[in-house]
């Protein structure tokens, strides 16, 4: 379960990204929550704990969603876990 403070909000950073031809698409702000089945998003958590950073990257796939947007996601997923984290995120797979 994610942190989140005493009142119930997410602690840290979020940021979703729906998977649309091959590359990731930012989320706007007020449509992050709402996942449509036949799509594939990413969603990114970094939140501090202990003063260390902890970032987790979730893959999200719809049940519908095609076989393309489940590999590219975790393509993506991958890349930006090594090119901007050196491969130290968490990786999480969420199906739906």
């Amino acid at each position: 379960m994610p942190p989140t403070h005493a009142d119930g909000s997410l602690n840290g950073v979020l940021q979703v990204w729906r998977i649309n031809n091959f590359r990731k698409e930012a989320l706007d702000p007020e449509l992050i929550g709402l996942f449509y089945a036949g799509d594939a998003y990413i969603v990114l958590h970094k939140y501090e704990e202990q003063n260390k950073e902890v970032v987790t990257i979730y893959h999200w796939h719809g049940r519908l969603c095609s076989t393309d947007e489940r590999g590219s996601a975790a393509l993506l997923v991958r890349a930006m876990d090594d090119d901007e984290y050196g491969g130290n995120a968490r990786q999480e797979v969420a199906l739906k």
